[in-house]
């Protein structure tokens, strides 16, 4: 949403917050979830 300056509220389960403790675990794994399937990793 950068491009179009948006942002959205998402409600993130008490499992998944506990596993991933801390913003960066947390913010690496909402970034997992949203790329595409064959995305080039460079």
């Amino acid at each position: 949403f950068l491009t179009s300056e948006k942002i959205r509220r998402e409600t993130i389960d008490a499992k998944t917050t506990r596993k991933y403790v801390g913003g960066r675990g947390l913010g690496i794994r909402i970034f997992y979830d949203e790329l595409k399937p064959k995305t080039d990793p460079l």
